[in-house]
């Protein structure tokens, strides 16, 4: 294993993506420039949040809004490694089957032009949730 690019230590990522609430589980894009994450909002509920690096720093986080964001959960956002989608948990929404499914949502310039709740065998009328 190569340990030039292990860091023994972890370096607080600044406040334009950091808030006062709880913000965790994050991915990135496999060129770096992309960064979601999971914050629990005021009313404990989940979003999903996006930073990108330009001009050599992370830019403040943002929603991605109604195209992904509901009043319910929706967090645990991991990339493809092309980083034109990526995968959710939504919860409680009109169309989950048990309590949480998994989505896929498509990216053109970074802003969403697409959600669909995965078809087939992978979400059931269980709880599915945090894809990787």
């Amino acid at each position: 294993m190569d340990t030039a690019n292990v860091y023994d230590n972890p370096v607080r990522l600044v406040n334009a993506i950091n808030s006062v609430h709880d913000d965790y589980l994050p991915t990135i894009t496999a060129d770096g420039n992309q960064l979601v994450f999971t914050r629990q909002g005021k009313r404990d509920d989940e979003n999903v949040m996006i930073s990108e690096w330009k001009k050599g720093k992370w830019q403040s986080s943002r929603s991605f809004g109604s195209a992904i964001n509901t009043k319910k959960n929706e967090g645990m956002a991991k990339f493809e490694a092309h980083g034109k989608a990526f995968y959710f948990a939504g919860c409680m929404r009109d169309d989950t089957e048990g309590g949480c499914d998994i989505y896929q949502a498509t990216l053109q310039d970074g802003e969403v032009q697409k959600v669909n709740r995965l078809e087939g065998e992978l979400n059931s009328h269980f709880w599915d949730s945090q894809p990787a």
